[in-house]
């Protein structure tokens, strides 16, 4: 493991001195206050409130797109579009499957 510090050659090993500005529980200046981590907790909750409204948004066009895809295709009866209708139809049936468990939990 080039570059990495071993007993050999100690360089890249934290000093004494480097561990003096590390928080411990005897010397906790530096930890983040209640405070702090309510406040990072409120932010990162309503970053992930942001990401999931954009999931569901792309999950809805997908949705609907299939739908559509769904329409055009069942005017044709050709064996290899069915079966690939039926493999997606199961696919979503799963995924709706795990979306209702989730909400149980």
């Amino acid at each position: 493991l080039k570059g990495m510090p071993t007993q050999d050659d100690p360089k890249g090993f934290l000093t004494k001195e480097d561990l003096k500005v590390i928080p411990t529980i005897d010397d906790p200046k530096g930890f983040a206050t209640t405070a702090q981590l309510k406040a990072e907790s409120v932010e990162t909750r309503r970053y992930m409130k942001v990401l999931y409204e954009d999931l569901k948004s792309d999950i809805r066009l997908v949705a609907e797109g299939l739908a559509d895809l769904t329409r055009v295709v069942a005017g044709h009866d050709h064996p290899d579009i069915r079966g690939d209708i039926s493999r997606i139809d199961l696919r979503v049936l799963k995924l709706e499957t795990k979306k209702k468990s989730r909400r149980a939990s």
